[in-house]
Parts: C-alpha cells; structure tokens; sequence
C-alpha cells in the first residue's frame, strides 16, 4: 500500500536500475514480473555490449549489418516481457512500470507539482550552423537561466559555454511539435523529452499506425542536423510555424 502523501510516476524500464525493483508499486500484486525484470536488468549491460561489438566489426568491415545480426541485436536489445501465469515470458511487452518516489517537493507548474529537477523545456540555440540545447529545469526559477549546452557524454561543468555569439531560437515544451532535417531524410513529431546524458530528443510521431520507430516514438540528435522547425498546431488540428520567440525567464 502506498503511504500516505507519497508519490508515484511512470518509469520507464530503460531508465531502472536494479535497486529500484524494491521501490515498484505493488509488489504482491506483480510478484512474477519483478522478478522477471531483476534477471533482465542483470544482463542489460552485457547485451548492449555485445549489441555494440556486432555493431563495431561491421562498422569495422565497412559493410552493412547482415540480416542474423540484424536480427540478433534486436534480440539482444529487446524489452522485456510479461510472465504468463506459468511464469514463462509471453505476455505484452513491458515499456514502463510505476515507482514510488516518495513525498515529492517541488513548485507548482500548470496545476501541478514539478520535482525540483524536472526539465521544464529545453531552449534551442544555433551557432555556425550548429545547434545547441540547453535544458532548463523548475530550479532556475530561483537560480536564472543556465547559459551551458549539452555536450554528449560530458559533465556539465564541461558544456558549451553560451554567449552573444549564439542565437536563440525557441523554447521546446512536451508536447511542442517539432520537425527535424537531417541530411537525408526528416522527421517531425511531438516533443517528448531530451537525454542529458546524448542530447538526443525524442519525438513521438502523429499517426502511430504508420511508425518509424517502435510504436511511433523516434530519438534523434539534432546538433548537426540541417534545420529545427517549431510548428504551433491550432484547435482545428492545422499547424503553421511558430512565430518568432524571446528566451523568457521562469515566472
């Protein structure tokens, strides 16, 4: 039973890390697929590795991946599954699960409460053809703006440095429609979210029936792509660019 003023959210199996099996809601309740996702998440690590050597010797090779391998990589990089009665894996995929977090403090943001280190929006820059994100989070609200933009894989003390040298774009909310053009193909969706960690955003596309990725959601860098494109979509369901924007502070 969840206690009294805590919280629950939506995590997404990805993101678990296997301390966090204990802290799942309803664990008398859901006994076999916890279980399950503690021996997934114990060979995740080992799998992408492996994943990624296949990856590196074709890369290596200069050749395509071939169709096993292929195929092998998609197994080894599958979600887990739900147990069936008889405990055996067959069930639906499983892409998220619900955590408690416990008592959640934070500033309240359009008729609900913010953790202090959720990610309101992101802020896009441009700079000799390049384009930089900048995550902001409800903490600048009392801090100011941060002027660093990611760097993949780079602690953030590490980050490019903002200056008058860039210029600012737009601001991206969830659910901000957003089109990217890469160098050969583009991709427009909803804004779902940015990795800190890659700079990579994701996109969930608008007609799901005919997804590019699984079930319509893309991830893609943008730091080098062609051109961001914001679209406001209007209560007839027509878009159209977004006009002009000012970095704005966090009221």
């Amino acid at each position: 039973m969840k206690a009294a003023g805590t919280v629950t959210q939506k995590v997404r199996v990805t993101d678990l890390k296997p301390s966090d099996i204990d802290h799942l809601v309803e664990p008398h309740r859901n006994e076999k697929l916890y279980s399950a996702l503690r021996e997934w998440l114990k060979g995740k690590d080992q799998r992408e590795k492996h994943a990624k050597e296949i990856e590196k010797a074709a890369k290596s090779d200069k050749r395509p991946l071939s169709p096993d391998e292929v195929a092998e990589i998609e197994t080894l990089r599958a979600l887990p599954r739900k147990p069936d009665k008889h405990g055996l894996s067959t069930g639906p995929v499983v892409r998220t699960v619900t955590m408690d977090i416990g008592k959640l403090s934070g500033i309240p943001i359009r008729g609900g409460i913010a953790k202090n280190d959720t990610m309101l929006r992101v802020d896009v820059f441009k700079k000799a053809g390049k384009f930089h994100l900048v995550p902001v989070y409800v903490h600048h609200r009392i801090s100011g703006l941060p002027n660093r933009a990611i760097v993949a894989f780079k602690e953030e003390d590490e980050w490019t440095l903002i200056d008058e040298g860039f210029q600012f774009l737009f601001s991206i909310h969830p659910n901000d429609l957003i089109r990217v053009t890469l160098r050969d193909h583009v991709l427009q969706g909803y804004y779902s979210g940015c990795d800190r960690s890659t700079g990579n955003i994701g996109l969930w596309i608008h007609d799901r029936n005919h997804a590019v990725g699984k079930e319509g959601f893309i991830r893609t860098g943008v730091k080098t792509s062609l051109n961001i494109e914001k679209f406001n979509v209007d209560v007839l369901g027509k878009s159209y660019p977004a006009p002009p924007e000012k970095r704005r502070e966090l009221a």
